[in-house]
């Protein structure tokens, strides 16, 4: 089997609250940019599209951490759908169309990640310590950014990361400064049979908060690349759909388990 190759184009999995060497390239500027993602409009904010989907540095998406203020009052902040039933009344997001209103909610103190912005709204992922996560649009006005840690120890790397079926095992390589990357990742699930799988293995230096893998050994049209960014206590990982076999991706925002 190939370690490398390929996607999973993600669904919103939650209702109410929602081999190779690899050698390692970053860019870690800071001028941003709205990205389309994959083909997707700028509207769209869903689990599948959410760990490519952030605003750009370079070559590589750059996410942040917030908590919920709630500063128009209130002690529930809902989340925005992304779409909207009734096409004659304002596009979602928008807090003029009810129909955007969201079930989910949260509240002030509550921590999420950001990954872009449009008109006044944030593109936002709720991970609760237990269960799965929410995402969907929060307005700007309601939160208030927490500057993530741009210079992680090592040791806040280390550990087995997972999202849904999938994780990651990061290790500290013998350099001591390096991280040795194994995962592997399933579609449409473990549990459901005959599924397809892809595998990651390889060591690569983080910089800064960023931690980027590429098979560069593989012609350019099979090249796997695996991009990982330490998001305060998540750890958000995205690639570039050739990573494993059909339909499998390994994007998500994956939890270190024993947290």
């Amino acid at each position: 089997m190939n370690a490398f190759q390929n996607i999973r184009f993600g669904l919103a999995r939650r209702g109410l609250a929602g081999a190779a060497a690899l050698a390692v390239l970053a860019s870690t500027s800071v001028a941003a940019q709205e990205a389309l993602v994959f083909g997707n409009p700028d509207y769209f904010c869903r689990n599948g599209a959410f760990p490519g989907g952030g605003e750009y540095a370079g070559e590589h998406p750059v996410f942040k951490r917030a908590r919920v203020t709630a500063r128009k009052g209130g002690a529930q902040v809902h989340f925005l759908k992304d779409y909207a039933a009734n096409e004659s009344q304002p596009g979602c997001p928008s807090s003029e169309n009810a129909q955007c209103l969201g079930n989910s909610y949260l509240v002030p103190g509550d921590e999420v990640i950001l990954s872009k912005t449009l008109r006044g709204f944030a593109c936002a992922w709720y991970q609760p310590r237990h269960g799965h996560e929410t995402v969907g649009w929060l307005p700007l006005s309601d939160i208030e950014v927490i500057e993530p840690d741009q210079h992680p120890p090592i040791k806040a790397w280390i550990g087995t990361w997972k999202y849904w079926d999938d994780t990651l095992t990061l290790q500290r390589d013998a350099d001591g400064e390096s991280l040795r990357v194994k995962g592997r990742a399933y579609w449409p699930a473990r549990n459901l049979p005959p599924f397809h799988s892809g595998e990651v293995t390889g060591s690569a230096r983080p910089e800064r908060n960023l931690l980027v893998l590429e098979n560069k050994d593989a012609p350019a049209e099979f090249r796997c690349q695996v991009r990982l960014s330490l998001v305060g206590p998540l750890l958000v990982v995205s690639d570039n759909r050739k990573c494993g076999g059909a339909n499998v991706s390994f994007d998500g925002v994956y939890v270190r388990q024993g947290r």
